[in-house]
């Protein structure tokens, strides 16, 4: 895999601990596909605008490290572990 691939998860990643969203959009195909935790009601995300919706929500905290990057030839795979958490306060109680 060419170190430039990496690099670009890399700075995406900062971006994303930074809630650079304008950074972290740049950095997304606009055909992303994510598949989250089966126990989540969003199991699946298709679409940059969506997976941005998804990861900006002011809930969330920012926690995440990357697992692996794998190179596929014409795109490159990163699996990583995100840490969301609801803030303080930003929890519907009902």
């Amino acid at each position: 895999m060419s170190e430039a691939s990496a690099e670009i998860i890399r700075r995406a990643n900062d971006a994303f601990r930074r809630g650079d969203w304008d950074a972290v959009s740049a950095s997304i195909d606009p055909h992303v596909r994510v598949r989250t935790d089966p126990t989540w009601p969003e199991q699946r995300i298709y679409g940059q605008e969506a997976w941005i919706a998804f990861l900006g929500g002011e809930s969330w905290g920012r926690d995440v490290r990357i697992e692996e990057i794998v190179d596929l030839g014409d795109r490159v795979l990163a699996l990583t572990d995100l840490g969301l958490t609801a803030r303080p306060g930003a929890a519907d109680p009902d």
